[in-house]
């Protein structure tokens, strides 16, 4: 689970999956992350 907050808003992003895939998971969920923040 990863989660950033906006103002006031808190924005959750959950996810499942094994080890086997956990580094790209996290890069994934980072991008994902980057990308929120840039939203407007």
């Amino acid at each position: 689970m990863y989660y950033l907050q906006r103002d006031h808003v808190l924005i959750v992003m959950l996810g499942g999956a094994d080890k086997s895939s956990q580094a790209q998971d996290i890069a994934a969920a980072l991008g994902d992350i980057a990308r929120a923040r840039g939203a407007a």
